[in-house]
């Protein structure tokens, strides 16, 4: 498996991310996915394809404290002026459907991807 993930530019200046797992052995694009938020700024920073588990992880960088119904906040917190902070997005391997989305970070100070392997 192969998978391509990238940035676009919408006209407003706002990134969002592609996604796309190929199937080497078909020669085939299995799926392809669009960000769904053209008013946050989503740079996507790896990708990780899980086989066993048959899923499909992005860690993708934003700049809001929420982000498809998740939040850096804590229960009962007044959210605040908006930062950057990391999501985790998980799709299915089979048809690239969002599974769940979990927003890791601060709601105060600014959080980025860092890849230490």
């Amino acid at each position: 498996m192969v998978g391509i993930l990238g940035t676009y530019f919408h006209p407003n200046a706002i990134s969002s991310y592609y996604f796309a797992k190929f199937n080497t052995k078909y020669n085939l694009t299995e799926y392809y996915i669009n960000s769904e938020d053209p008013e946050t700024m989503e740079v996507p920073r790896k990708v990780l394809l899980d086989t066993e588990n048959r899923r499909v992880y992005l860690a993708v960088e934003i700049n809001k404290n929420m982000y498809h119904g998740r939040t850096v906040y804590a229960p009962g917190a007044y959210p605040g002026v908006d930062n950057s902070n990391v999501a985790i997005v998980c799709y299915s391997w089979t048809h690239g459907v969002r599974e769940w989305v979990t927003v890791v970070g601060s709601e105060i100070y600014s959080d980025v991807f860092s890849d230490l392997e």
